[in-house]
């Protein structure tokens, strides 16, 4: 009996050593925000403005944020200025997305308005449209061309941006959509809703090209990455899953637990950001795939993402009340920092 005795103490003390003697899995690195925007406090005095949406502009320089005080501020990151207050929304500001050019922004939300401001001047919004449900998402084409619109309908409406006209209305998969996002080319419009189910249209013909069942649970957030190879989809089943654009071939499944995802961005064709529950904004390394940094601060979800990849800005909002700004390398190694974030003044 002694053989097979030694012989197991064997087995275990080389596992044991080969065990310590691996590598440790490297953590994902630390990032502070270069900038904290306190909003301060809305329509209910007392009660600082809950960030459900955030949209940059002019590489980062520019960023716009929404809530639940029914306004639309615009600010310079770079000093934290606060430029431009927009008041003409009479709820929850859900969705804000710039046109190409910076000049203008769309904004929806649950008045069931969506309003296009000229960024920079006093004129009246032009109200695009004053739907019968409340609008979860309208985005600009990259060509500034079109907005689309999804909401607490079935419909997905494509509105001409100049004009303001309806030029096309699509079924969606389902009667909560959540959001709709146009291809890089603009050759492609996919949405998302209640039923995880992603619908993809050619913008050529309105003939759907893809359809895939990315969840069983409610899907929130879907992104083209900048190349338009992959798209990106995540939500309430805690997890991201990443396709082939052009196939629909699930390429990577990631695991976010114990967060419910409520945002996301691309920050290159291989760096994806994704912000949640757990008031955690996470850096995917696609190539890997790993969590490559994380960026801690938020005391409250995550609920907007927006990245400029070229400069390596992200903005994100949460309802913690604050929108914080964060610069990192997407080349190079994270730009690490103990120091404490620089917190600004309230700005009212």
């Amino acid at each position: 009996m002694r053989a097979p005795i030694r012989s197991t103490m064997t087995l275990m003390l080389a596992l044991i050593f080969a065990a310590r003697s691996a590598p440790a899995v490297q953590p994902s690195a630390a990032i502070a925000p270069s900038k904290v925007l306190e909003v301060g406090h809305g329509k209910i005095p007392g009660k600082p403005t809950v960030i459900t949406a955030v949209a940059l502009a002019a590489g980062g320089k520019i960023l716009a944020s929404g809530g639940d005080d029914h306004q639309v501020r615009i600010w310079n990151t770079q000093t934290g200025e606060l430029m431009q207050t927009l008041k003409g929304h009479a709820d929850w500001v859900r969705s804000l997305s710039f046109n190409p050019d910076h000049t203008q922004l769309a904004s929806a939300g649950d008045d069931h308005q969506l309003v296009v401001w000229k960024v920079g001047e006093t004129a009246p919004p032009r109200i695009l449209a004053e739907r019968g449900a409340p609008v979860y998402c309208a985005v600009f084409s990259g060509d500034g061309r079109r907005i689309a619109a999804v909401g607490f309908e079935e419909a997905v409406t494509i509105y001409n941006a100049e004009t303001g006209e309806v030029e096309r209305k699509l079924a969606g998969p389902c009667g909560d959509l959540r959001c709709v996002v146009f291809s890089p080319d603009n050759g492609n419009v996919a949405v998302v809703g209640r039923n995880g189910q992603i619908r993809v249209w050619s913008t050529a013909d309105w003939k759907v090209t893809l359809e895939i069942n990315a969840d069983q649970q409610r899907v929130r957030e879907l992104a083209y990455s900048p190349d338009g190879g992959k798209l990106a989809a995540a939500g309430e089943g805690r997890t991201i899953g990443l396709w082939d654009a052009h196939s629909g071939e699930l390429l990577h499944r990631l695991t976010a637990k114990p967060a419910k995802i409520m945002s996301l961005a691309f920050c290159g064709d291989e760096l994806l950001a994704t912000g949640g529950s757990d008031n955690v904004v996470r850096i995917w390394d696609l190539t890997k795939p790993v969590e490559r940094w994380h960026l801690a601060g938020h005391s409250g979800s995550v609920a907007a993402l927006d990245c400029d990849p070229q400069t390596g800005v992200l903005a994100s909002g949460s309802f913690d009340t604050t929108v914080r700004v964060w610069q990192f390398d997407v080349q190079g190694p994270a730009q690490e920092t103990a120091a404490q974030p620089g917190l600004l003044p309230n700005v009212k």
